[in-house]
């Protein structure tokens, strides 16, 4: 039997083997990709405004940061998916841990030497890649398949409570530290993420997953996959000019991470009840609903200024955020179980994927044409949408 039988805690294998320690090393790993993602922009922005570089081009330089890890981890996904079925989901995600930690280590040498940010880009594409593919494959295999999105919402849940403290955290560590200390514990942090998802035994999938497959199922499912689409465009831009918008807005590093926390606290509470709601009614009412707030949302952030809106305004998306992302991960998962685990994966990762790269592209254009940052959420707002097809079938 698995280690996890061995020990004494319940929760960790919670009606199947494991999926307990699963859902506990996601929520580490995310804290770490909290830190890492939510201050990588601006110091990113920073790095290259010491340069002398102006705004427009400091943000570009981000946005192609971005733009360069997205493509790196869809041209890995194949890796992905042959690791996961020739060594197993879980090692498949151990593995990410060396990318992440070539990433961790380049990503601090870049402050003397910038040009490493190419490198930094390609081993974080590398490592989610690996990361998810194997993580989402362990999810399907130990979840109870009755309840995932109960279980979907408790992991959400755990993440967001532990991330109310990691803005605010993450603020303090630069000002007394300085960013390579910030990013030294995001590794470490990762490192109890990957020891505590040994504790979960082994999976391969039955059958090996075919790429052209996927794309003939973009011809069949193109509601899902644009739904998908739009998930990952408005993902992609909310993760990169967000931080940066709000770090330009408000001026300082603590304020920026107390402002998150604050949003963070908001969305808190409603995330573990959005994931019993989804086993109930079903997710085509909560993707409906999640589609249309993140909608407003976006439209709300061209034209907040003030902390308070902004805290508004963040925590009503991250609310919405946690709809889409509990009930999207729910009909990937359940396809899964119908249609092949490795198939499902494959179809819901390369529609992101795509979405992120349209979406940032799209960005830099808009950037480029020295459009205000404000006006970039618009865009992001029909992204948010696209979910809203999948309901509607």
């Amino acid at each position: 039997r698995y280690l996890t039988h061995s020990i004494g805690f319940r929760w960790l294998h919670q009606h199947r083997d494991g999926v307990g320690s699963v859902i506990l090393m996601v929520t580490l790993r995310r804290v770490a990709v909290e830190l890492l993602g939510l201050f990588s922009p601006l110091y990113i922005f920073s790095l290259v405004r010491d340069l002398d570089c102006s705004v427009q081009n400091s943000v570009l330089v981000v946005i192609g940061y971005f733009l360069l890890i997205y493509v790196t981890k869809l041209l890995t996904m194949p890796l992905a998916e042959n690791a996961s079925f020739k060594i197993g989901y879980r090692r498949t995600l151990v593995l990410s841990i060396i990318p992440f930690f070539l990433f961790v280590g380049f990503l601090s040498l870049s402050q003397a030497f910038p040009f490493l940010l190419f490198l930094v880009t390609i081993f974080w594409g590398v490592h989610a890649a690996l990361f998810w593919f194997g993580y989402h494959g362990l999810f399907v295999k130990r979840a109870d398949q009755e309840h995932f999105g109960k279980q979907t919402g408790a992991c959400q849940a755990l993440y967001i409570l532990m991330g109310i403290l990691t803005p605010i955290g993450g603020g303090l560590i630069i000002l007394q530290f300085g960013y390579q200390v910030l990013f030294l514990i995001a590794g470490a942090i990762f490192t109890l993420a990957v020891m505590i998802a040994l504790l979960s035994g082994e999976i391969k999938p039955q059958r090996d997953a075919r790429i052209n497959n996927v794309f003939q199922l973009f011809k069949t499912h193109k509601r899902a996959m644009v739904s998908y689409f739009g998930w990952g465009f408005e993902s992609a831009l909310y993760s990169s000019i967000w931080p940066i918008f709000l770090f330009i807005l408000v001026g300082r590093i603590l304020a920026f991470g107390e402002i998150i926390a604050a949003a963070v606290l908001v969305a808190a509470v409603l995330t573990y009840l959005i994931g019993l709601v989804v086993d109930r009614i079903g997710t085509k009412k909560v993707i409906s609903l999640g589609s249309t707030v993140g909608f407003l949302s976006f439209l709300g952030r061209a034209v907040v200024r003030t902390p308070l809106a902004i805290v508004g305004v963040d925590g009503f998306y991250r609310v919405s955020e946690q709809m889409l992302h509990i009930s999207l991960l729910v009909k990937s998962y359940k396809k899964a179980i119908d249609g092949g685990t490795g198939q499902a994966l494959y179809f819901m990762e390369i529609s992101l994927g795509l979405g992120a790269i349209t979406g940032l592209f799209l960005t830099g254009v808009l950037v480029a044409l020295n459009l205000p940052l404000g006006g970039i959420f618009l865009l992001a707002s029909l992204g948010a949408l696209a979910p809203i097809l999948l309901a509607r079938r």
